[in-house]
């Protein structure tokens, strides 16, 4: 994977994760603390109503205890003076107070007076009490009271929920006995509600506690309505998405729970938090994206661009191998610097490869003539092997016996006839001198062939000076050679040495197709492994010496040659640096013959590969000649 593209799949890592984070806090952190303020709201909102409806209650309390601390009341009670009525107890008492219920009870719990607006005309209510003659003394408004207690709070009325209080009547210096009672009320009804909720901007639902509500509410208002009856302070229901309710209990003047409130309060803060929600994540996502494509655009170009252009010359110049290609990049930063160490490189590179160059003619050269000396050696080892064989036989010639038979003949010239035919030594000389001839004919021949044969040999040292005269201006020549014809040279090269060491060929050689190759230097190659192997058996004593040589056409490309013996072997783990130069197992061996023939091979196209089973357990050269490299259709 390309640079570039690593840089655009880890911005592309960042903006998901950065977008992610952003949808989770949104939705485990944002949402939720709007979430929780909506409920707060909410529960400040019922909090809210109750406090108003507390303080309605004390307004009321206030008002009540005006009237009931007041010498003015405290005589009326005693003489039910009809001008105390008159100036004080008028309708328009009752319409500016906001007034349903005003009773005046003495402490027999005889109404002294009462007023009540729209009051029923019988029954067994509160209001029909408080419209009647007496109050019960266990009546809370009345018995707390004339105790000198106050009391307010919610009371059931056969209309409806009632905020009412009770004082007890006093003097204005608030000193008694108390005289009495004077009770207040003010009807909670839907004017008293809507001006409530208009007060509290509040949506306020009321329903006063008795033991047909909780069958008449449903089914959500139920469930609320049990918990906050349970004990439950407040309690939240989300009617949809659009709407959140909260409950909580007014507690009457018993004390027992008496009015049941309902807070219906718009989800604006939630909605208002999950559109702040989805405007902030469209927000950081646009501005993470902007970012991304900055930073993107940034790197392409500060970074990813001069790499690519750094990473594109170092491969044109790995595959070219232009070392005097240069990369203009005048910067400043680490990317200039590693252009310029990368310029400096090549350029010490260039020089270094010229240096080597240079060693590795000198080196080449080297190596060449020390194959070539090599080479010329063993070709004049074999010469050396036919002189002698020359010498040798020139001194076992019968040419002495025939100078003998001459001079017996120039000594009896003058009677030649009757020394042949009388003669015993005539007679026999008649018979050897036949014989004679035909044994000069057969040396005469075997000389001849030893002489082609030295001739031969010259030749090949010849060919092989010339060659590597020739070798800086032109190849090897190649041409379609005969396998078996290569075979045969090589052999005939050390026939003398082999025959000489009682050293027993085989040949093992298939038809196989003519293959374009050098034949001087595969000559050269298969000489040196046949001498190499000859040396080998002649270092060890006692055992059968046999040279095997094949030639097999193991695929349809490859004609392969081995050259097997019997010898000295070597160890198996030498086996990868037995042809590196210098490398021999010969006491007097210089480590040249092996590695020409392993060069020589590399530059005809093929291989060679030695095996042996260890020392005393002779060596396997196999050499791998391509058909199709050398230009021969299969």
């Amino acid at each position: 994977m390309s640079l570039r593209w690593k840089i655009i799949l880890l911005l592309a890592f960042a903006f998901v994760l950065t977008l992610g984070s952003t949808v989770a806090v949104e939705r485990y952190v944002l949402l939720p603390s709007y979430l929780a303020l909506e409920r707060h709201t909410a529960v400040t909102n019922m909090e809210r109503c109750v406090d108003a409806l507390r303080g309605e209650v004390d307004h009321l309390a206030i008002l009540c205890n005006d009237w009931a601390a007041w010498d003015d009341t405290y005589r009326y009670i005693e003489d039910d003076n009809p001008q105390y009525v008159a100036a004080n107890l008028t309708p328009e008492t009752m319409k500016n107070a906001h007034l349903d219920v005003l009773c005046f009870c003495n402490v027999h719990g005889k109404i002294v007076w009462t007023n009540l607006e729209r009051a029923p005309a019988s029954g067994d209510g509160r209001l029909a009490t408080l419209a009647g003659a007496a109050l019960p003394l266990e009546d809370p408004l009345l018995r707390d009271a004339l105790a000198g207690q106050a009391v307010q709070g919610v009371v059931l009325t056969e209309r409806g929920p009632m905020l009412a209080v009770s004082r007890p009547i006093l003097t204005s210096n608030s000193e008694g006995p108390s005289r009495g009672a004077v009770i207040m009320g003010r009807l909670l009804n839907e004017k008293a509600l809507q001006a409530l909720t208009e007060r509290t901007r509040v949506d306020l639902v009321a329903w006063p506690i008795d033991d047909a509500l909780e069958s008449a509410l449903a089914p959500p208002d139920r469930h609320a309505f049990r918990a906050v009856v349970a004990g439950e302070p407040r309690a939240l229901q989300e009617e949809s998405r659009g709407r959140l309710n909260v409950y909580a209990t007014v507690p009457g003047i018993s004390g027992a729970p008496a009015l049941f409130l309902k807070v219906r309060q718009p989800r604006d803060i939630s909605a208002q938090g999950r559109t702040m929600g989805r405007f902030t994540v469209a927000s950081n996502a646009a501005a993470s994206l902007a970012l991304m494509l900055l930073v993107w655009v940034l790197l392409e170009r500060m970074v990813v661009k001069p790499l690519t252009r750094l990473t594109a010359h170092t491969t044109r110049v790995g595959q070219t191998g232009d070392l005097s290609a240069q990369l203009p990049m005048p910067r400043r930063d680490e990317i200039g610097a590693l252009a310029g160490e990368f310029n400096r490189m090549v350029r010490s590179l260039a020089e270094f490869r010229a240096r080597l160059l240079d060693a590795a003619h000198r080196a080449g050269m080297a190596d060449t003539a020390v194959g070539v000396l090599h080479n010329v050696g063993n070709a004049l080892n074999s010469v050396g092997v036919s002189t002698e064989v020359l010498g040798e036989k020139l001194r076992q010639s019968r040419v002495e016996s025939l100078g003998k038979a001459a001079a017996l003949l120039n000594e009896h010239r003058d009677h030649l006839g009757t020394f042949l035919g009388e003669d015993e030594r005539g007679r026999k000389l008649t018979d050897y001198l036949p014989k004679l001839c035909k044994l000069l004919l057969d040396e005469r021949r075997q000389l001849l062939g030893e002489l082609d044969a030295l001739a031969g040999r010259v030749q090949h040292i010849k060919d092989v000076i010339a060659a590597q005269q020739v070798v800086a201006a032109a190849p090897w020549l190649t041409q379609d050679e005969n396998v078996e014809q290569i075979l045969e040279e090589a052999l005939s090269l050390h026939g003398d040495l082999l025959r000489q060491h009682d050293i027993e060929v085989q040949r093992d050689i298939a038809a196989l197709p003519v293959v374009r190759t050098s034949r001087r230097k595969l000559v050269q190659v298969l000489e040196n492994l046949i001498k190499h192997a000859t040396e080998s058996m002649l270092q060890t004593q006692g055992t059968e010496r046999r040279l095997t040589v094949r030639a097999t056409r193991p695929t349809a490309r490859i004609v392969r040659i081995e050259v097997c013996d019997t010898g000295a072997g070597f160890p198996p783990g030498d086996r990868e640096r037995i042809f590196a130069q210098g490398y021999t197992t010969k006491a007097q061996g210089a480590g040249i013959g092996l590695h020409y023939c392993a060069n020589a091979m590399i530059e005809l196209g093929g291989r060679i590969e030695a095996h042996s089973d260890g020392p005393g357990h002779g060596a396997r050269f196999v050499l791998d000649l391509p058909l199709q490299a050398a230009g021969v259709t299969p």
